[in-house]
């Protein structure tokens, strides 16, 4: 890339992307213009553009960060470990419960709504139902979910950029871990019969490249889950450029079901199914940190939880029993190859 083509934003190198990285049509400013890091303190000031195709009508940062220079993002971030500690690492998790009651019933639900098979069965992150096997998570963190996935049977294995945290996730029982990525990884085509990216493919500069590694990754009939938030979500609507969701500017790309789900088609997934999750206690979580980053924009001081957010959260709930694909993630379960009766 000629260097003229670079502007400088506060250090951070960028460029102008005019174009939709998915589906390639033109973007429109969307949002607040001028934005600020307001929980981490990343260095530039950020807005958004919004596809114009109405089918993909994703968003993503303007101006892009060129990808050698995304890291600056993450000089202080938060780690994956700072509420973990070896003792708690070292520690094996409690036997695997008895389905409880409620799953019961998703699965009977499964049986008779082969539509909603996958957002009824989202135990273990949507893995439930897959007889054990050797499992990949891209951007693993500390590796609480694969030491759970190691218990219910899983061959776990963690990639994520933090050493730290892949220290503490190594030292789980079951677990392996190392820091890398998937370009990185030197594994075979068809090695894994599950892939997992929770909360990870909005980090990444070209999704449909990390997805196609994914799909090559694959076994036939392998699965890949991805979890990312929900640029149509009913927090976004409320909050706007203060959603939570957004992370500016560590989420470059923010999707929706229609983007992700293209971007799986370009991989390679043939036959990819894309629904709306609230994601549970996690929503409450979002909520509550939009509205803290509100405060923080308009210097007010930290706003206390209030009636509202459990509302919303209710109210964003009864969206998705209604169809409206309103919940604050989307979720991709996708296979390569013939799906898994």
């Amino acid at each position: 890339m000629p260097s003229e083509s670079l502007l400088d934003n506060e250090g951070v190198r960028c460029r102008l992307q005019p174009f939709c990285a998915v589906c390639g049509a033109p973007g429109r400013i969307w949002g607040s213009s001028g934005l600020r890091d307001q929980l981490f303190g990343a260095p530039g000031r950020w807005g958004l553009l919004r596809c114009t195709a109405a089918a993909c009508a994703q968003a993503w940062l303007a101006p892009m960060p060129v990808p050698e220079d995304v890291a600056l993002f993450y000089r202080d971030y938060y780690t994956h470990i700072e509420q973990d500690d070896a003792a708690q690492a070292l520690a094996p998790l409690p036997p695997v419960p008895a389905p409880a009651p409620t799953r019961g019933v998703k699965r009977w639900l499964a049986r008779w709504l082969p539509g909603r098979r996958y957002a009824l069965l989202s135990a273990l992150h949507h893995l439930e139902d897959l007889p054990p096997g050797r499992l990949l998570e891209i951007g693993c963190g500390h590796g609480h979910f694969l030491a759970e996935a190691a218990a219910s049977g899983w061959d776990a294995l963690g990639l994520d950029f933090d050493p730290k945290a892949i220290e503490v996730a190594k030292r789980r029982p079951g677990v392996q871990a190392r820091v890398g990525d998937p370009a990185t990884l030197d594994a075979p085509e068809a090695s894994f019969d599950a892939v997992l990216m929770n909360n990870v493919i909005e980090h990444v500069p070209d999704a449909v490249q990390v997805l196609a590694t994914c799909h090559r990754m694959l076994r036939p009939g392998g699965r890949l889950v991805v979890l990312t938030p929900n640029f149509a979500s009913l927090g976004r609507r409320c909050y706007g450029s203060d959603w939570r969701g957004l992370e500016i500017p560590r989420h470059l790309q923010v999707f929706t079901a229609g983007s992700l789900a293209s971007a799986a088609v370009q991989a390679g997934f043939s036959q990819p199914h894309v629904f709306s999750s609230a994601g549970g206690a996690n929503t409450v979580s979002i909520l509550q940190a939009s509205r803290t980053i509100r405060a923080r924009r308009l210097g007010q001081p930290e706003p206390a939880m209030g009636l509202g957010i459990a509302v919303l959260a209710q109210l964003e709930k009864l969206g998705l029993l209604l169809g409206l694909g309103w919940g604050e993630w989307i979720v991709l379960v996708a296979h390569r190859g013939p799906a898994r009766s």
